[in-house]
């Protein structure tokens, strides 16, 4: 992939205070629960899930298939057509590491309760998981270090343009301010419902765009070991159909 550019898949158009970080060397749970203590090189990751409780059920089963090394999930849980609860249910049962975005945001703060498919109430043990995610989690890995977020670390819905170039970079402040780190960085991040790879210099950006039916749902395993990216189409209620393979930039995997 040349420098500065982004590939995009053709068919895709706890507790902490404040904005306070949560970095680990290994991850743990949204629960707070110590997983495994393996560095997490292969990943399956969740984009917006959105309430859809059958995708979610897919890409688990294909994540446990794959024996991957951890479960990701960029935020956006809440707001959608499917069970709210279950989904909370079913990232805590698997050890989920989880952030929170701009969706769990605003159900918590009671605001836009009239989007469509507004989540207006959640159980108990449901609302206290929502409660429980931070904006940001962070994870040693050899070579760098993984940024879970939703939008651009910190920023819930900040975002890069799958085919923006260098330039933007300083016109975008939460990108530049993950530039301005100076170390290898891979983000998993999600909000635009885009999947797709962008990366320049030691930044790269995994989109792992979105569960939600209207809008190419889709969710990927990323192999820092191997330097890929795989997304996988939702169809049905099978277990989704590999749908491509991106190749991470040189340099970036993690050895």
């Amino acid at each position: 992939m040349r420098r500065g550019l982004g590939h995009r898949v053709k068919h895709a158009p706890r507790h902490v205070r404040g904005a306070e970080k949560t970095r680990h060397s290994y991850p743990v749970s949204a629960s707070g629960k110590a997983l495994p203590t393996r560095t997490p090189a292969r990943i399956g990751l969740l984009g917006d899930i959105h309430a859809e409780d059958e995708a979610l059920d897919q890409a688990l089963a294909v994540f446990a298939e794959a024996n991957v090394d951890s479960v990701m999930a960029v935020g956006d849980i809440v707001d959608g057509p499917g069970h709210v609860e279950r989904c909370c249910a079913r990232l805590a049962e698997v050890g989920a590491i989880a952030v929170r975005g701009n969706h769990e945001r605003w159900f918590l703060a009671g605001t836009l309760r009239d989007l469509p498919g507004a989540t207006l109430r959640l159980d108990t043990s449901a609302h206290r998981f929502v409660a429980s995610l931070p904006a940001t989690r962070r994870f040693e890995v050899p070579g760098g270090e993984i940024v879970l977020c939703h939008g651009l670390g910190e920023e819930d819905m900040a975002s890069v343009a799958l085919d923006a170039d260098a330039l933007s970079i300083p016109w975008n402040p939460p990108l530049n301010a993950l530039f301005a780190e100076d170390r290898r960085l891979w983000v998993l991040n999600g909000h635009t419902h885009l999947q797709g790879v962008w990366s320049h210099g030691n930044v790269t950006v995994i989109n792992g765009g979105t569960l939600l039916r209207k809008a190419d749902p889709c969710f990927s395993i990323v192999d820092l070991a191997r330097g890929e990216v795989t997304y996988f189409d939702v169809r049905g209620r099978d277990q989704g159909h590999k749908s491509r393979t991106l190749r991470l930039p040189a340099g970036q995997g993690a050895r």
